[in-house]
């Protein structure tokens, strides 16, 4: 994992991300409790062609004041600047793809495609709507599960893992403060303003943005196209990750 600092906000926050490849850059946003692996087979199959980066969004970094979907895109935006980037795809899970569009339509430099797989910005079941103070590991196992069609993906590693970021009351505040800030920021009445091309990979079975926010999406971007995976969940690019390399290769390999 590389690390380079940036500021946002007056903050300086670390760059941390996994890069593979040479090429037009691809930039992985992944999701509230995602992190950079989830994007491994992925930044394995784009390496081949092209420069791929997966940065890690660092919500749980920020102080709870600046939770928030606009500060995030702000920190992407320093990245994609500090390091001249141009011709760059965004490809954006849940959270990420939220901010995906959020740097697309109001800063628009240098992006020729945008992938959105699962992504917030118009409704998703989060966090919030079913809550407990302190999460037991029983609790946490269910959540998690409703990411996936295939329970097998619940392991015992997520659910800990899971577990201890959320034994800290403040990681609790920030993500509850940055889950409020994407339900508040809807994003419908900008999608007509996005002009690359588009491409959305959904889950069939995802129940946390299903899949009539993907076609909401779809009738929105004037310049987009639409496949569903399925038997597949929330986090197609984990789930499903040869469908869903084969489908965003297709789509970044059009002329």
């Amino acid at each position: 994992m590389a690390e380079a600092y940036g500021n946002t906000h007056n903050k300086e926050l670390k760059y941390k991300l996994m890069e593979k490849g040479s090429g037009d850059p691809v930039i992985m946003l992944h999701g509230m409790f995602g992190e950079i692996s989830n994007w491994g087979p992925v930044i394995e199959e784009l390496s081949h062609s092209f420069r791929a980066i997966a940065l890690e969004l660092p919500y749980l970094e920020l102080e709870p004041r600046l939770c928030s979907i606009g500060v995030l895109t702000e920190f992407l935006a320093n990245y994609i600047e500090s390091n001249k980037l141009q011709n760059i795809t965004l490809i954006g899970n849940s959270l990420g793809g939220h901010v995906a569009l959020d740097y697309v339509i109001n800063y628009r430099s240098g992006v020729n495609k945008l992938v959105l797989t699962g992504s917030s910005g118009l409704f998703e079941r989060s966090y919030e709507d079913d809550i407990q103070i302190h999460p037991t590991k029983e609790y946490l196992s269910r959540k998690i599960g409703e990411v996936f069609y295939d329970k097998s993906h619940v392991t015992n590693e997520l659910v800990e893992a899971a577990y201890q970021l959320l034994k800290s009351r403040m990681n609790k505040l920030k993500i509850l403060r940055m889950s409020k800030s994407a339900k508040r920021y809807n994003l419908a009445a900008q999608l007509p303003m996005i002009m690359c091309e588009t491409l959305l990979i959904w889950g069939r079975n995802d129940i946390i943005t299903p899949p009539q926010v993907a076609r909401i999406f779809h009738s929105n971007i004037r310049n987009s196209k639409l496949v569903f995976i399925n038997a597949c969940g929330h986090a197609p690019m984990m789930e499903k990750p040869e469908e869903f390399n084969k489908h965003l290769m297709d789509f970044l390999k059009k002329t």
